[in-house]
């Protein structure tokens, strides 16, 4: 998680002219491809460590507190995807659609086609057992931990379901295009 989140920082840090160099953004294993086309090692990816530090700092200080500023970090996710889907979906082009299974239907192990896909994003549905961890905080466990997973479930669901039909549709999600490319942890290819 910290190395794409990492990711999304450095890039928002290059946008505004105050990018890390190519060594301190990447693990000594990973090989980075600079937008003016030169390759690169990395040797320590601060900001990731950075984050991983802000975490354990959020853990450490207790559940009511992290629960505070993860309430705050999901409404900026919820927004900044509202705002995409809301921004994304008039420049939906039925043309990038096709051909509807670009890479077939793959395998789990693979990391490509349908079933890869299935296989990736199955893991951003595990980290819901977060709600039932919450389960000692609230006044009516029986009730509220069932409404609070299949409705966070339901509402992920349909904003998963969204943002793959305006990225697809406004980009195209054919190998070797726009979308393949992007580096963004769920949607990086192997």
């Amino acid at each position: 998680m910290a190395v794409g989140w990492s990711g999304y920082a450095n890039g928002f840090l290059h946008e505004i002219g105050y990018g890390l160099p190519l060594a301190l953004t990447a693990g000594p294993f990973d090989t980075i491809n600079a937008p003016d086309g030169t390759k690169g090692h990395g040797s320590f990816n601060l900001i990731a460590f950075l984050i991983s530090l802000l975490i354990t700092w959020l853990l450490v200080i207790g559940t009511s507190k992290s629960a505070k500023v993860t309430a705050v970090l999901v409404l900026i996710k919820v927004a900044a995807l509202a705002v995409f889907v809301v921004l994304a979906l008039p420049a939906v082009k039925s043309a990038n659609f096709e051909p509807m299974l670009p890479n077939g239907w793959g395998t789990p192990l693979s990391g490509v086609g349908v079933l890869g896909a299935a296989a990736s994003i199955f893991f951003a549905y595990v980290g819901f057992d977060a709600v039932s961890t919450a389960a000692e905080e609230t006044k009516n466990p029986n009730r509220n931990i069932p409404i609070g997973l299949i409705g966070s479930l339901g509402v992920c669901t349909v904003f998963y379901l969204l943002v793959a039909y305006a990225a697809i549709g406004s980009t195209g999600a054919q190998p070797g295009g726009e979308l393949s490319h992007q580096g963004a942890a769920c949607l990086h290819s192997p």
